[in-house]
């Protein structure tokens, strides 16, 4: 097996949705991923089968929502905020000086829009997007890679407000 269909496998095993990507890039190869992405062993490795250089995404189910920090903003954030982003599950994204994507879990009936810019070098990932997983080969060179892969927390409240506001620069549905 190869290390990009054992990465989509380790997270589909976890009851979470993937499917795969173009390798070395980011588009999604399956055309309707948003109802296709799986968590099935059988269908998994019948994607990585025709495509073994697949990148695997992870679509964020309803009771996830992702934070995607551009290079070393998360730290500017908190000081604006004054606290911390919660310790969870997070991702190191390799590309235009890095970054990392911190994942939450959420009330599945509270409905997070995915935002560019929801503040300067913070973008949200919710329901309706998706999120590269490792080890992806970014368009740029690098692989993604786990920063920490304990449990997905929950959110707090002031996070769940946060993404809830209408401060977002743009809007995106995938």
């Amino acid at each position: 097996m190869s290390e990009l269909l054992d990465g989509a496998k380790s997270v589909a095993a976890e009851f979470l949705p993937v499917f795969p990507c173009a390798p070395k890039g980011k588009n999604a190869i399956v055309k309707d991923w948003p109802n296709l992405a799986s968590m099935e062993d059988e269908q998994i490795e019948a994607w990585w089968t025709v495509n073994p250089q697949a990148n695997p995404a992870m679509a964020v189910p309803k009771d996830v929502v992702v934070l995607d920090f551009e290079g070393s903003s998360r730290q500017e954030i908190e000081r604006i905020l004054g606290r911390k982003f919660p310790g969870t599950r997070s991702v190191w994204t390799p590309g235009r000086g890095g970054g990392q994507h911190l994942w939450y879990r959420k009330d599945p009936a509270i409905e997070i829009k995915n935002r560019v810019k929801l503040m300067q070098g913070m973008d949200v990932r919710a329901h309706g997007g998706y999120v590269m997983l490792p080890p992806s080969v970014h368009p740029e060179g690098g692989l993604y890679r786990w920063g920490d892969r304990s449990e997905i927390v929950q959110a707090p409240d002031w996070l769940v407000q946060m993404c809830l506001s209408s401060r977002a620069d743009t809007e995106e549905s995938d």
